[in-house]
């Protein structure tokens, strides 16, 4: 139930970015945070750093492939949404998601080691969480409608 929350949240925090006039900008803003974030969180050597971070846009580019909310009008059908083929789908992600995590997991432990790989999940995680309660937040602050 948690994971379709998130979802739904995941999925109004993307509809809020399209709606956003400077998109690339504040998607570029939330990489730079992430990518300072993550800097802090793992401290890394200067020797790692050179290493990691090719490894880890290579990581984030296979994720961004899987796509995203966009296919949201396939979803809905009479008007409709079609629980069948959101689950399908949400599985199909979450599978593709952990083969590219697993892959990735094995490639960041010879980079920078098996702890500082296990705190880069962590941390992607905690910075996602951030971020949503940063958009709740702000969305409170400033209800639709209001502008």
């Amino acid at each position: 139930m948690k994971k379709i929350g998130l979802l739904l949240i995941v999925f109004g925090l993307a509809s809020a970015l399209n709606a956003q006039p400077d998109r690339a900008a504040l998607i570029e803003k939330v990489e730079a945070r992430k990518v300072a974030y993550l800097s802090d969180k793992l401290d890394l050597t200067p020797r790692e750093a050179q290493t990691f971070w090719p490894l880890y846009n290579a990581y984030q580019d296979e994720l961004r492939a899987l796509g995203g909310p966009g296919e949201r009008e396939q979803l809905f059908e009479n008007g409709q949404l079609d629980a069948d083929l959101l689950l399908d789908k949400m599985l199909l992600r979450e599978e593709k998601e952990l083969e590219i995590r697993r892959k990735y997991a094995m490639e960041f432990k010879e980079a920078v080691g098996a702890r500082k790989t296990v705190t880069l999940f962590r941390s992607e995680r905690q910075f996602k969480e951030e971020m949503l309660r940063e958009f709740k937040r702000r969305r409170m602050k400033n209800p639709p409608g209001r502008g």
